[in-house]
């Protein structure tokens, strides 16, 4: 028996395993003359915030220009009223993951609004949206 582990892996050949250091931060890409990840997640914010007190067609209205497809066709049907939070508390930390997806997380009254933004061909959408309350 040898009195080591057997190794088949080189020491010296660097690291080849799944888990590395992390990448290096990515900027989000922002076409001149569009809106910021940050923009968005503030307009966006502020129309969600809207909800309560408001008509369902005129709050998904305001959510519409803002968001995606497929974020608007989730939010279909979705009762403003149920909106937990009534007002922004900060201003929106961005956690980049690439050039084209952006978390956002915005603090609010009582918890905190995440976003996830995208821009894979052109201004910056919010694509989902989630809530932790504090």
């Amino acid at each position: 028996r040898p009195s080591q582990p057997i190794s088949t892996a080189d020491p010296e050949a660097g690291d080849d395993g799944v888990l590395s250091s992390p990448p290096a931060a990515v900027a989000p890409k922002v076409r001149p003359g569009e809106a910021t990840p940050e923009q968005i997640a503030g307009r966006f914010t502020t129309a969600w915030l809207s909800g309560p007190g408001s008509s369902g067609d005129a709050w998904q209205a305001r959510l519409r220009p803002l968001s995606t497809p497929a974020l608007v066709e989730k939010m279909t049907g979705a009762d403003p009223e149920t909106v937990p939070a009534r007002k922004v508390t900060g201003a929106p930390t961005l956690r980049p993951r690439t050039e084209s997806f952006v978390e956002a997380l915005v603090p609010l009254d009582n918890g905190t609004l995440r976003l996830e933004l995208v821009a894979p061909d052109g201004p910056w959408l919010v694509d989902a949206v989630d809530w932790e309350r504090s």
